[in-house]
């Protein structure tokens, strides 16, 4: 009976070693695994974010193109209205507002608000521009060039 107790003794030691090297390892798993998950989801973030500021510099590029393309024959024409939509920017906003320094926050507001003036008050545009008008326009090119300028921050 005496051999019988450090027997035991030791196979419940072997026991609660071995659910502790059970246990460490399976915490060491966990940690591994939610790691990955984690830096998973950072990098599709990431990528949303690279998507979100491609496509609005899309955007904002068929913009001003069309613009200079009316600053340059003088003329008003209904191709603004037709080649200008605000949906990405309705889209992707959310994506930006956290990733985007407050300077660049600020420039694509003021791009969009410019946008969205000339969509709302095209209609009351005279055909042929005036040169103050074709100014304003040059401004609001330029307005929207330095947005664009600021989208190259989270994708390059």
């Amino acid at each position: 009976m005496s051999g019988s107790l450090p027997s035991a003794i030791l196979g419940l030691v072997g026991v609660l070693i071995g659910g502790a090297l059970a246990f460490a390892s399976n915490l060491w798993i966990a940690i591994v695994r939610d790691r990955a998950e984690r830096a998973k989801i950072v990098e599709s973030l990431s990528n949303e974010r690279k998507r979100a500021a491609r496509l609005l510099r899309a955007e904002l590029s068929m913009t001003a193109a069309v613009l200079t393309a009316q600053i340059e024959s003088k003329k008003w024409t209904s191709e603004f209205e037709r080649q200008i939509s605000l949906d990405f920017w309705k889209q992707y906003a959310p994506v930006l507002a956290q990733e985007l320094s407050i300077e660049a926050w600020r420039a694509l507001i003021i791009a969009y608000g410019t946008i969205s003036v000339i969509l709302t008050e095209s209609h009351l545009v005279d055909p042929d521009l005036s040169e103050s008008q074709i100014l304003s326009l040059k401004n609001d090119v330029g307005i929207i060039d330095q947005a664009i300028e600021h989208l190259k921050s989270v994708y390059e």
